[in-house]
């Protein structure tokens, strides 16, 4: 009898280290996930940064001619569209975050569709 007593605590105790440990790995997971979602908007606000410099560098070498204003709308949404393509939302509601199973966004769809129009 004493064995089963010794068993069913060996269990109880395995048990709670189960609890413990899976609770452990749901806040990493939480963490992980904070990290990646801010790593896509630095990603973004870096590529952003990145066509900015360029522009300056551009407008203090030379005035921008209207066909160079184009190809920078058209490298614009080309940017854009890699990082949506890469599973990450471009739109201002969800800038950054990442798609579910790559999920349709229509807010997205729709920013990646004007700028393919205006050019």
């Amino acid at each position: 009898m004493r064995d089963k007593k010794n068993y069913l605590e060996m269990f109880d105790e395995a048990e709670t280290h189960l609890l413990q440990l899976s609770d452990t790995v749901a806040q990493l997971r939480e963490v992980i996930d904070n990290l990646v979602e801010e790593n896509n908007k630095l990603r973004m606000s870096n590529n952003d940064l990145k066509s900015l410099l360029i522009k300056f560098q551009t407008d203090a070498q030379e005035e921008v001619t209207e066909g160079e204003e184009d190809s920078q709308t058209s490298s614009g949404r080309e940017s854009l569209l890699g990082f949506y393509n890469e599973g990450i939302h471009v739109c201002h509601e969800f800038f950054g975050s990442r798609r579910s199973s790559n999920e349709q966004c229509l807010f997205c769809q729709e920013i990646l569709e004007r700028l393919e129009n205006h050019s």
